[in-house]
C-alpha cells in the first residue's frame, strides 16, 4: 500500500491479536541511510588513520628513548631481575635522559653533540670541595673540558 506517493513512501500494516505494528519503506530513506553509514565508515576510517599515525609517532618516541638509554646512557642488565630493580634502573636512565635533555636545552651550543659525549664529560669531571678556617668551602675541579665548562658557566660560554 502507497501511503505517500510523492515521497515514494510505502507501508504495510501488520494486525497482531493485542496490537498494530506498522513497516515503512522509501527509497530517498533508503539512500540516505546509505550514504549516513558510508559517512560514519569514512569518519571512522579517518580516525584510524589519524591513531595509527600517532601510534606510530610514539613508537618512534619510545624506540629513541630505548636506544639511548641502552646505547647512549649504557642501562646495563641488572645481576638481580627483580621488578624493584627494573624500574630503578629504568628511573634512573630516564632522570639521566632528562638531565641530558636539559642541559641541551640550556646551553645552545651543545644541542647537536652526542648524549655519549656529554656523559663522559660529566662523569670525568671531578670536584674536590676543600674546608677553608675561615671562609667556608673551596671547590677545586680536575678532569676539565670544553662540555663541562660551558655547563657550568652558561653565562662565559665559548662560542
Amino acid at each position: 500500500m502507497l501511503v505517500d506517493p510523492e515521497d515514494g513512501v510505502c507501508g504495510v500494516k501488520y494486525e497482531k491479536p493485542s496490537r498494530y505494528d506498522y513497516f515503512f519503506y522509501s527509497e530517498n530513506l533508503y539512500r540516505q541511510q546509505i550514504e549516513q553509514k558510508y559517512r560514519k565508515a569514512m569518519r571512522k576510517f579517518e580516525e584510524a588513520k589519524d591513531i595509527q599515525a600517532s601510534l606510530d609517532r610514539n613508537k618512534d618516541s619510545i624506540e629513541k628513548i630505548t636506544n639511548s638509554l641502552k646505547n647512549e646512557v649504557e642501562i646495563k642488565p641488572l645481576r638481580v631481575w627483580t621488578e624493584k630493580s627494573i624500574r630503578g634502573a629504568l628511573v634512573i636512565g630516564f632522570l639521566a635522559q632528562l638531565i641530558i635533555s636539559l642541559i641541551r636545552y640550556e646551553q645552545k651550543t651543545l644541542k647537536h653533540t652526542s648524549t655519549k659525549f656529554i656523559k663522559y664529560s660529566l662523569m670525568n669531571l671531578t670536584v674536590t670541595v676543600e674546608k677553608l678556617e675561615r671562609c667556608g668551602k673551596r671547590h677545586i675541579f680536575s678532569n676539565f673540558d670544553v662540555i663541562n665548562w660551558l655547563i657550568l658557566h652558561p653565562e662565559q660560554a665559548i662560542t
